[in-house]
């Protein structure tokens, strides 16, 4: 399975789950229908959870017999209009999750956005001056 997976199945996953997306996307907002761009939003929401699951539990996912094939039908599930599958994911797991926790979200995002900023102005100081108060390095 690992030959098939690299040569049938990682091109399918790309090209199903990042480039048509990519370019339905471009198209909704070429269009300036904000419904369609809506539609994708919300595709790509629920598509970066799932890539966020896989991730971390990717090692327990591969041992799902024809996960691959599982996969390619939760992404086609996911874009195809026919079935809508993202809007449903998104409205009846995502959305509720995420609000529930949204506080704690912003509080976390916020404290990482003033680390880095923080670190930005007196790291980046503190580096430089440690190289250039005396024309080099000191330890």
């Amino acid at each position: 399975m690992g030959l098939l997976n690299a040569l049938v199945f990682k091109p399918l996953f790309v090209l199903v789950g990042f480039l048509y997306p990519t370019y339905q996307s471009y198209k909704a907002l070429e269009s300036n229908r904000t419904d369609a761009a809506a539609e994708w939003l919300t595709y790509w929401v629920t598509f970066s959870l799932f890539t966020v699951i896989e991730l971390v539990g990717g090692s327990l996912l591969s041992w799902i017999p024809f996960y691959s094939f599982l996969k390619l039908g939760f992404l086609s599930w996911l874009l195809l209009p026919k079935f809508k599958g993202a809007s449903k994911l998104y409205q009846s797991g995502v959305q509720p999750l995420i609000r529930k926790h949204e506080a704690k979200i912003d509080q976390g995002l916020n404290q990482g956005y003033e680390t880095a900023m923080s670190f930005q102005k007196n790291g980046l100081a503190a580096i430089t001056q440690r190289f250039t108060s005396s024309g080099q390095r000191t330890n």
